[in-house]
């Protein structure tokens, strides 16, 4: 059954991190310190994946279920989110190998 905004507003912490789930594998993670995190859970290449939308109040349920949406018709495309968001390494390391003190 898909989640309210009461629901989510009213969801206490607890002394364990839990899930209240809204449906198409998304979920609101509540921590013991009351923070409210929007996440995704998919299966990508037979992989277990999590995708994290943001944090509640900032990201309202119908902007994560939109986000939901989106993400999924991306997954189904066969595009990961996770991976393009990924920033290039910086500088190339220096090849010298590191000597260490004795």
């Amino acid at each position: 059954m898909p989640l309210t905004d009461v629901q989510v507003r009213n969801a206490k912490a607890s002394a364990a991190p839990y899930e209240l789930t809204d449906g198409n594998g998304m979920f609101l993670l509540i921590q013991p310190n009351g923070a409210k995190y929007w996440r995704l859970s998919y299966r990508f290449l037979g992989k277990q994946k999590t995708l994290a939308f943001g944090v509640y109040p900032a990201v309202t349920l119908a902007t994560a279920r939109k986000k939901r949406d989106e993400a999924r018709e991306q997954i189904a495309a066969g595009i990961v989110r996770a991976r393009r968001r990924r920033k290039p390494d910086g500088p190339p390391r220096s090849r010298r190998p590191t000597r260490s003190k004795r």
